[in-house]
């Protein structure tokens, strides 16, 4: 029975050091899915700035 209880709890520490790894992944993916947004909002307005300033040389 002890024997049944030790596999037991290994195989659920497997299966919850599983669970951590994929959330870390899942959190992983988040981060790099914002950082992406980010730096397309960097670069939109990047490009607006740039409009601005090439408006007002030629004002």
């Amino acid at each position: 029975m002890s024997e049944t209880l030790n596999h037991e709890v290994i195989a659920d520490d497997v299966i919850s050091s599983e669970e951590v790894v994929n959330q870390m992944f899942a959190e992983m993916k988040r981060a790099n899915e914002k950082m992406t947004r980010d730096q397309e909002e960097i670069e939109r307005l990047k490009a607006e700035t740039n409009e601005i300033l090439a408006r007002l040389k030629a004002a």
